[in-house]
C-alpha cells in the first residue's frame, strides 16, 4: 500500500473548502471589501484635502477652521480626487521602475496638493506646478517632510505635514 502524503491531504481538503464555498459568498466578500476599499480611500481624500487646503492658506499668513477646511474640501471633492488620482498614478508607475524614482517623484508630486487650491490648478498643472517648484529641491523637501515624524515614529507625520508643507509652499513660490 502506498504511504499517503499528509500535507497533500491537507492541500486537497483546503482546496474542496474552498470549492465548497458558494459563489454568492464570495460576491458578498468582494462587495465588502470594496466598500472598504472606497471608504479608506474617501477619508484618504478628505484628511489631505484639510491638510493642503490649511496647507495652502498658511502659506499666505492666513488662518483657517476645520470647517472652512472641510467646506472647501467638498466643495472641490471630485476636482481634487482627481489630482490625487493622477498623483498616485503617476508615482505607481515610476515606481515600477524602480523604487528610488517613487520616492524621489512622490516627494516632488507631494505639493500639488497646495497648489491645486492655492493656484487654483486642476490636474496635471497642479502636478507640474509641483514639479516645477521642487525642481532640484527635491532633498530639501523629502528632508522638511521626513525628519519631525522619522523622528517621532511617524506619530506626527500627519500633524506636521500642513506647517511644512505651508513653509516650503511659501519659500519655494518666493524663489521661483
Amino acid at each position: 500500500p502506498a504511504e499517503s502524503n499528509p500535507n497533500k491531504t491537507e492541500m486537497q481538503n483546503v482546496s474542496s473548502s474552498f470549492q465548497s464555498v458558494d459563489s454568492a459568498v464570495w460576491m458578498v466578500i468582494g462587495v465588502i471589501v470594496l466598500v472598504a476599499v472606497l471608504i479608506s480611500l474617501f477619508i484618504h481624500i478628505i484628511l489631505s484635502g484639510i491638510g493642503d487646503y490649511t496647507a495652502s492658506q498658511l502659506s499666505k499668513n492666513k488662518t483657517t477652521t476645520l470647517g472652512e477646511a472641510l467646506g472647501v474640501v467638498f466643495s472641490h471633492f471630485w476636482s481634487y480626487s482627481w489630482v490625487i488620482i493622477l498623483v498616485g498614478i503617476k508615482i505607481f508607475l515610476w515606481s515600477l521602475l524602480f523604487i528610488i524614482p517613487g520616492i524621489i517623484m512622490s516627494v516632488r508630486y507631494s505639493l500639488s496638493g497646495v497648489s491645486y487650491f492655492d493656484k487654483q490648478l486642476r490636474g496635471n498643472n497642479a502636478i507640474n506646478h509641483s514639479l516645477g517648484l521642487t525642481k532640484n529641491a527635491w532633498l530639501t523637501t523629502f528632508a522638511g517632510q521626513s525628519l519631525l515624524p522619522l523622528l517621532t515614529l511617524g506619530a506626527l507625520g500627519r500633524l506636521t505635514a500642513p506647517g511644512t508643507n505651508a513653509v516650503l509652499y511659501r519659500q519655494y513660490t518666493a524663489a521661483n
